[in-house]
């Protein structure tokens, strides 16, 4: 996996702040549910293995990697090539619930949301200051990714490069928008 033998003063900073991010969560005995509400803390070595593994996730039929362009707060995610940069890396943080989840962006820090926690279909998904709402949490299904709170499923907006949103499940146009890997 390429991701192991990368290296250089991003990925560090971005492994510090999602190490930061996981011992906050966890020292004040937070664990994210489906409701928002907080359960036991997982287990520290749980916690340790999740601040250390980066993946990509790419869209199956674009082949390209969610990107949160410049690392910047309240981004909205897109689609890009995929590549060696930190602002492609995401950090898959078990979030209480069967295969939940919440995606940590290496180079900034921040979760993958849906704006606002909108239930609208086609709601963009941003990265936000993790804080632990539903918001945050991304049920793993197969090779889609849906969202906790609302049951929508990520999907691209448009072409290669184009920006990601929340639409029905099993309505992407063409087939194969919905559905990511994880590598």
């Amino acid at each position: 996996m390429l991701n192991n033998v990368r290296t250089g003063s991003s990925r560090l900073a971005g492994r510090a702040a999602v190490a930061g991010l996981l011992a906050a969560m966890v020292g004040a005995g937070f664990a994210p549910t489906a409701s928002g509400a907080s359960a036991a803390s997982p287990h520290p070595q749980s916690v340790k293995a999740a601040a250390g593994g980066f993946k990509h996730l790419r869209n199956v039929f674009f082949s390209q990697c969610v990107d949160a362009p410049g690392g910047r707060h309240n981004v909205v995610l897109r689609i890009a090539d995929c590549g060696s940069s930190a602002t492609q890396n995401w950090a898959m943080i078990p979030a209480g619930p069967a295969n939940t989840f919440i995606f940590v962006n290496q180079q900034s820090g921040e979760c993958m949301e849906v704006n606002s926690g909108s239930s609208t279909p086609g709601e963009l998904v941003d990265e936000f200051t993790c804080n632990g709402s539903s918001a945050e949490l991304w049920v793993q299904e197969g090779l889609n990714l849906r969202h906790s709170g609302t049951g929508l499923c990520l999907d691209t907006v448009g072409g290669r490069g184009s920006q990601l949103a929340q639409f029905s499940c099993g309505t992407g146009v063409p087939a194969g928008t919905q559905l990511w890997i994880i590598e």
